[in-house]
C-alpha cells in the first residue's frame, strides 16, 4: 500500500473513532468476500460502517484518537463495525452472522468509550431493543404514581359507594 493511501486510511480512521458509540473489532478469518461484501451490506442498512483494517493502522489511528485501549483486539486478521447510532442493533447483526456462518469471530472493542470484551458484545446482543428498555423505564417511573392515584382515590371511592348506598335506602324506605 502507497504511502498516500496508508494516511489516507489512518485519517479516514481517526475521523471515525471519536464519532462511534461503539467500535467492534472481528476476526474475519475464513470469510470470502461475497460474505464480508453481505455482512457489509446488513450493517449498512443499520448505519454501521464496516471495514477491513491493517492492524498497524488501526492503531496509529487508535492511539492519536486516545482510544490506545483498542490496540490489544488488533492482532491477527481484523475488521472493524463503527457503530453510529445503536450499538445493541450491532452486536444482534454480528452474533447472528456468527451462529449463521460460524467464520467471524468477536474480538472486542469499545462501547461508549469503555473496553468491552466479546463477551461482553454478547451480552449486549441479548438485550432488548432501545425502545423497549425506555418503554420498561416510563413504566417503572409511572408505576408509584398510579399506586399513589389508587390509594388517593379509595377514600373518594368509598363516600361515593356509602352515598349511593344512602340515596338506594331513602329511595326504599
Amino acid at each position: 500500500m502507497a504511502t498516500v493511501a496508508k494516511k489516507e486510511t489512518v485519517e479516514s480512521l481517526k475521523a471515525m473513532l471519536p464519532e462511534t458509540k461503539a467500535t467492534l473489532v472481528t476476526d474475519h478469518t475464513g470469510l470470502n468476500v461475497d460474505e464480508i461484501n453481505g455482512l457489509r451490506n446488513q450493517l449498512r442498512k443499520e448505519g454501521i460502517e464496516f471495514h477491513v483494517v491493517k492492524n498497524t493502522l488501526a492503531r496509529i489511528a487508535a492511539t492519536e484518537t486516545g482510544h490506545e485501549s483498542l490496540n490489544t483486539y488488533l492482532e491477527g486478521p481484523t475488521a472493524i463495525a463503527f457503530v453510529k447510532d445503536d450499538p445493541v442493533a450491532a452486536a444482534k447483526l454480528l452474533v447472528k452472522f456468527i451462529k449463521e456462518h460460524k467464520k467471524l469471530v468477536l474480538k472486542g472493542g469499545l462501547l461508549e468509550g469503555k473496553i468491552i470484551t466479546a463477551e461482553g458484545i454478547r451480552a449486549v446482543a441479548d438485550l432488548p431493543p432501545r425502545e423497549v428498555l425506555l418503554a420498561r423505564l416510563a413504566g417503572t417511573m409511572m408505576m408509584p404514581l398510579n399506586n399513589m392515584a389508587g390509594v388517593l382515590s379509595g377514600p373518594i371511592r368509598s363516600f361515593a359507594y356509602a352515598l349511593h348506598a344512602v340515596q338506594q335506602q331513602k329511595a326504599e324506605g
